[in-house]
């Protein structure tokens, strides 16, 4: 079994532009063939293929950290404000913060965490009241501090410090208490929570790495297709990705990619598991339905849901190849639901509104 995350990368739409539209100029961005931007001439040209569904530009001219809260986008800037965005990249709604110098945020379905960089402080913002309050974060470098990612994964709250040496914060939720610190070899940035690992971004050498969350290794890397990548959100379909390249000669863009060619293996033992169960409608109101394409008689099929803090909410047993699961009396939020069937293992996330 392949523990690792797979990648389809190619140069073939490079090389196709090159012939098509001769020699690129300078300031060029190429992807899947299109001239779609600008880039510093120290920096190298986007190259690598990956199958960009289309971007808009982005609300605010140094925006830095991207969430998704099940319905719509959120984005903060490197000054005070949050925006709220369809998935056009139109402007709904805006927050303003106390702290400005803001870099990742993240959304639980509940609550947006946002990290702002300088002053290391951590805004919780509750998205039915719109109160805020405030934490302290730890950082390694207090006379200038790099904090900047931040997400939510196996019941804890992660936060990023980059640098030449980077820092993985892993911080109770409840207290903001800092559980453990993990060093980690590489200028990390923005990160996801993606099943058991952390998803990274080396912002200036454009590549992608997971990262073991309890060593600090890298397991895997990518080079990565967006240019100065900042803030990064990952659902079960799309990676949606800032450009921070205001500072490089560019535009500030946000991408919106497919993230099939990211398979994460380490609790789905093949391809046939991942595609034989399906949970609808995500994100739901009242109830979700469970199907399995591939249900048996005589296995024992336990359903368990769980809130971001690893407590669990629900538990079940699926007794038929489609069941549905009453959610109605769960709070507003993001949720995983673990299926255990004979010696394997499904994952997923569904946001409860």
């Amino acid at each position: 079994m392949n523990k690792y995350i797979r990648f389809s990368i190619g140069l073939l739409p490079f090389l196709i532009s090159m012939i098509l539209f001769g020699q690129t100029k300078e300031n060029d961005v190429v992807i899947n063939g299109e001239i779609i931007g600008f880039y510093n001439s120290k920096i190298p040209m986007v190259d690598i293929e990956c199958d960009t569904i289309f971007s808009f530009l982005s609300p605010s001219e140094y925006s830095s950290g991207i969430a998704w809260d099940g319905q719509f986008l959120w984005q903060s800037n490197y000054f005070h404000r949050i925006y709220k965005l369809d998935t056009l990249g139109n402007i709904l709604d805006s927050i303003d913060l106390q702290y400005q110098y803001n870099g990742g945020l993240y959304s639980d379905g509940t609550y947006l965490w946002c990290v702002s960089e300088q002053d290391a402080k951590l805004s919780k913002i509750n998205l039915l009241s719109s109160a805020i309050q405030y934490f302290d974060l730890p950082t390694k470098h207090p006379g200038d501090p790099n904090c900047w990612g931040v997400t939510i994964g196996d019941g804890f709250l992660w936060i990023s410090e980059y640098g030449y040496t980077s820092y993985l914060y892993k911080i109770d939720t409840a207290t903001i208490a800092v559980i453990d610190t993990i060093l980690i070899e590489n200028n990390i940035m923005a990160i996801e929570w993606l099943e058991d690992f952390i998803i990274g971004i080396n912002y200036p050498n454009r590549k992608l790495f997971k990262i073991d969350p309890i060593s600090g290794s890298l397991l895997d890397s990518i080079s990565w297709c967006i240019l100065k990548p900042c803030g990064i959100t990952i659902t079960d379909i799309f990676i949606w990705n800032i450009s921070y390249a205001t500072h490089y000669g560019g535009t500030q863009r946000t991408y919106k990619i497919m993230s099939d060619f990211i398979v994460p293996t380490v609790i789905r033992e093949d391809q046939a598991t991942k595609n034989s169960f399906h949970i609808f409608p995500n994100p739901t109101n009242n109830e979700i339905t469970i199907e399995c394409e591939q249900f048996q008689d005589g296995i024992n099929y336990s359903c368990e849901i769980t809130n971001i803090t690893g407590k669990t909410i629900k538990q079940v047993y699926i007794k038929n190849r489609s069941q549905i699961i009453d959610v109605d009396k769960m709070i507003t939020g993001m949720y995983f639901i673990k299926i255990n069937y004979g010696s394997k293992v499904f994952s997923a996330k569904i946001i409860k509104l």
